[in-house]
C-alpha cells in the first residue's frame, strides 16, 4: 500500500510505502500527518477523556446532512458511535463533553445545542470547513 502528494507551493513531496494491510493507519492518514507537520501546521492530537452514559445519551439520535443523508448518533456499551447513510458504524472518543474524533483518522466533530435546537459540525479528514447536521429525530 503506497500514499503520495506533493505540494507545489511549499515544494514537498511526501511518499509513505507500506508492506502490511494489517495496520490501521493506513499511508494516507500518515502520509497527510507528516505532510502537515512538514509545513509547519500539524493536525491537532486528541486526547480522549472519559464520559459517564448520560453525558453521550443526550447526542443521541439521527441527524439530517441532506435531504438523501444522515447520520445516526448511537450509544453502545457506554461508547458513543455514528454511521453515516451508506457507511459502517465508527466509535468516536470524547475529548471534551461536546467534542468527538475517530482514531486512525482526522475528521472529528462536535456537537451543539443552542436556542433549542442540536446539531453536528463534522469535520471530514481535517478539514476547516464543517458540514452540519440537524437532530431531526432521538435515537432509532
Amino acid at each position: 500500500m503506497t500514499d503520495a502528494f506533493y505540494l507545489p507551493e511549499e515544494d514537498l513531496f511526501v511518499a509513505v510505502f507500506s508492506n502490511s494491510t494489517g495496520s490501521l493507519a493506513g499511508p494516507n492518514l500518515v502520509a497527510g500527518k507528516r505532510g502537515a507537520i512538514a509545513v509547519g501546521d500539524p493536525y491537532p492530537v486528541w486526547k480522549e477523556i472519559a464520559l459517564d452514559v448520560a453525558a453521550l445519551q443526550r447526542f443521541a439520535g439521527v441527524y439530517q446532512i441532506d435531504e438523501n443523508t444522515e447520520r445516526v448518533v448511537t450509544v453502545e456499551d457506554g461508547q458513543l458511535y455514528t454511521q453515516r447513510t451508506g457507511g459502517g458504524k465508527n466509535r468516536a472518543y470524547p475529548t471534551s463533553e461536546t467534542h468527538f474524533f475517530y482514531k486512525h483518522s482526522l475528521s472529528h466533530f462536535e456537537f451543539v445545542i443552542e436556542d433549542g435546537e442540536t446539531y453536528m459540525l463534522m469535520y471530514q479528514g481535517g478539514a476547516d470547513e464543517a458540514e452540519r447536521a440537524v437532530k431531526v429525530s432521538d435515537a432509532p
